[in-house]
């Protein structure tokens, strides 16, 4: 899956595959990124990503989520599908691809 992802202002290309295993493997803008993400409650994400630990709070009303209570503006497209509701049903009701940072 391949996702347009827009974040205060600045654009990711996002590749999301899951593995056999169900785990999921990702790359950003073609660079190989090691996720490992978990739902710890509605709305929230607990993310291990090069070692460091994130606790993703998710607004969709408002589109925006907040990595380590900083808020960023996020907004997702699937250019081959039917956006979120594609990615739902791929990860799962409750799941997003919210799961982006400013780099």
């Amino acid at each position: 899956m391949t996702f347009e992802v827009t974040v205060n202002g600045h654009d990711y290309r996002v590749e999301l595959e899951q593995t056999e295993t169900g785990s999921w493997t990702g790359r950003v803008n073609g660079e190989a990124v090691a996720v490992n993400a978990a739902n710890t409650a509605a709305g929230v994400l607990s993310m291990l990503m090069g070692g460091e630990s994130y606790e993703i709070v998710a607004n969709p009303a408002q589109q925006q989520v907040a990595i380590g209570g900083i808020r960023y503006s996020v907004e997702v497209r699937d250019p081959g599908a039917h956006g979120v509701l594609a990615l739902e049903r791929t990860m799962g009701p409750g799941r997003s691809l919210l799961q982006c940072r400013e780099k």
